[in-house]
């Protein structure tokens, strides 16, 4: 875990967008797979511990990217930060009950969250291409 801590610090030190969407893409593959159903219990175990150890590596490059543009308020910033993925934690779980509410199987719910996942990496998809557009337009680079 402490190794997978460094890697996702180094990863953010070196290309901080790129490497979040590792981290949020080998998450939402593990969720894909489990939910898909795998067939026999050890492979489960394998992707549920798969899914355990990737799903806080992108702690580190998220506060690296927040505190480096904070500079002053790093934080206030870092706090912020924090906050919001427990707001993630509770609109995901939110949304797990209501589709459990709503009757969706048990064994379905890792499929809404990696699809929920995959949001995530759309949408940080999308911050490296406007990033790209604005530095661009301000003629430099990013």
């Amino acid at each position: 875990m402490t190794a997978l801590n460094a890697l996702g610090g180094c990863l953010a030190d070196w290309t901080a967008l790129p490497a979040l969407s590792t981290m949020l893409g080998l998450p939402a593959i593990s969720l894909l797979v489990l939910g898909w159903g795998v067939s026999s219990m050890s492979l489960k175990v394998v992707t549920v511990a798969m899914w355990g150890s990737l799903r806080l590596r992108r702690l580190p490059v998220l506060r690296a990217m927040v505190v480096q543009r904070a500079r002053d308020g790093a934080n206030l910033a870092s706090t912020l930060n924090i906050s919001a993925l427990n707001l993630g934690n509770a609109v995901g779980a939110g949304i797990g009950a209501v589709a459990i509410a709503h009757g969706v199987p048990l064994a379905h719910v890792p499929i809404l969250a990696g699809t929920l996942a995959l949001v995530g990496l759309t949408m940080s998809g999308a911050a490296v291409r406007l990033k790209k557009t604005f530095a661009d337009m301000a003629g430099t680079n990013a």
